[in-house]
């Protein structure tokens, strides 16, 4: 009983988040959400519980089925969105909360020593800065987001060069810095 009562009280939260999100638009304009997106996100949804650490990921489930239930936005809403966000860390629903740029510079340090010993591959960022979240892990989230489809990374210089000339002349502090460092093997 504990079990089917948590879950309804995590349904009915989502019930009334999505009203709210839709409570200013005309009712000839709702519709019923397609249940391949409202029954795994509202699953989802009681899942992830009451706490403040997930209310960013509670955010994208509620903002997805209010789209799938919105006329002029249900088109927009894929089935597919819903494993997508709840396979996000909150802090990745932070950090594409907190994205004000379609590109961002990621600048790619090598240290390429030859032989059998490892290379040592360390990425630097912008973004995730000013933020929240734990930044040792950055490496781990922009390669989930990659994974996903949410990024790209990208080789091509295309606004890349700009992004990277503006973060130059005024770059945060050395402290701030996003510094994501894996290692690999040398591929002969």
């Amino acid at each position: 009983d504990l079990l089917v009562a948590g879950f309804s009280a995590g349904v009915d939260r989502l019930a009334a988040h999505v009203t709210t999100k839709l409570e200013s638009r005309p009712a000839v304009d709702i519709i019923p959400p397609p249940q391949t997106i409202a029954g795994p996100a509202a699953l989802r949804y009681a899942l992830l519980g009451e706490g403040d650490e997930v209310a960013g990921l509670r955010e994208m489930f509620a903002n997805l089925v209010a789209a799938s239930m919105d006329r002029g936005h249900a088109a927009d809403a894929h089935p597919a969105f819903v494993e997508m966000v709840a396979q996000l860390t909150p802090d990745e629903a932070r950090i594409l909360k907190s994205m004000q740029h379609d590109a961002y510079a990621v600048i790619r340090v090598i240290d390429a020593t030859t032989g059998p010993s490892p290379t040592r591959v360390c990425r630097l960022t912008s973004l995730g800065l000013g933020i929240d979240i734990d930044q040792s892990r950055i490496e781990q989230y922009l390669s989930n987001l990659t994974r996903l489809g949410i990024l790209r990374d990208s080789t091509s210089l295309d606004g890349a060069v700009d992004d990277y000339n503006s973060w130059t002349r005024s770059p945060p502090s050395s402290t701030g810095l996003a510094r994501m460092s894996t290692t690999r093997r040398r591929q002969s």
